[in-house]
């Protein structure tokens, strides 16, 4: 039985999948620093999960509206909610297009300078206790300080933000790959690669379960399916595979609350796992 030969091991790889699969490669390497993994066991796991989750893209792309069309009602189109998408399509098919002209620097500058003063509160509040927490408080902190701040009006209002935000998870996302070593990938766990499916495929599984017992579409369900595995910038590829822009959006958002959360679900999560 998984985790039984080494529980904390088991336990922190959950919570970081989790993590991921509730937001995206931030999450699990908020996770991971919170709960203190090992630089090895990290760069297992994001490959193990990366690897997985093209296989679990390329299902839901080629077979996902057939398969879940069986057990899932069909979506009802909404002619305003489609033209309220068409902008958001549009603006991600322009994703980084002038991100850096000059006349986007002061609203970049001033997401930068709000991000270094949360990173500052969020080290001040973690001094307050002791050294071994100090991980898991700052990690924690600056998630749910960043939280608050987004319900700011005014912070809302900067331009660009998730733009400069998913340039830098581009960046994280390759300085991640490069650090996973082949002769770690060709000396498979097996245990921890049945492990990590069973999270990623059991992961979706789940979300299908709940959406029929909703009633949820089968576009939406692909669409925020897509956007909490793989993070929301996909929620636009799925939409254009499914031809349908009003799930756009919805996936959108859904990934983007994935990502204001995750970092406290996957480290819930492993403490808990902990007790069972």
């Amino acid at each position: 039985m998984f985790g039984r030969e080494d529980p904390q091991l088991y336990s922190s790889v959950g919570g970081m999948l989790s993590g991921k699969y509730t937001g995206g490669d931030v999450n699990i390497a908020s996770v991971k620093t919170a709960l203190g993994v090992d630089d090895k066991t990290y760069g297992v796991v994001s490959a193990y999960s990366m690897g997985l989750s093209a296989i679990y893209l390329f299902f839901v792309i080629v077979f996902g509206k057939k398969t879940l069309g069986l057990v899932l009602p069909a979506f009802k189109d909404d002619r305003e909610k489609v033209d309220i998408d068409l902008k958001i399509e549009n603006h991600d098919s322009e994703l980084f297009l002038g991100l850096f002209r000059r006349d986007n620097l002061k609203d970049l500058g001033k997401a930068l300078l709000l991000t270094v003063i949360i990173i500052i509160l969020g080290a001040g509040i973690a001094m307050l206790f002791p050294k071994e927490a100090f991980q898991s408080v700052f990690i924690l902190s600056i998630s749910l300080l960043s939280i608050i701040a987004s319900i700011n009006k005014r912070v809302r209002a900067i331009k660009r933000t998730f733009e400069l935000g998913t340039f830098f998870i581009l960046i994280f996302s390759v300085a991640v790959a490069s650090q996973v070593s082949l002769k770690v990938l060709s000396e498979v766990d097996a245990n921890l690669i049945s492990f990590t499916a069973i999270v990623t495929f059991g992961s979706f599984l789940l979300h299908v379960l709940f959406s029929a017992i909703m009633r949820v579409d089968t576009d939406t369900t692909l669409t925020t399916s897509i956007s909490l595995i793989c993070s929301p910038p996909f929620a636009p590829v799925m939409g254009s595979v499914l031809h349908n822009k009003a799930v756009i959006g919805p996936g959108i958002a859904v990934g983007l609350f994935g990502y204001a959360i995750g970092t406290y679900f996957g480290f819930g999560l492993a403490k808990m796992l902990l007790f069972l």
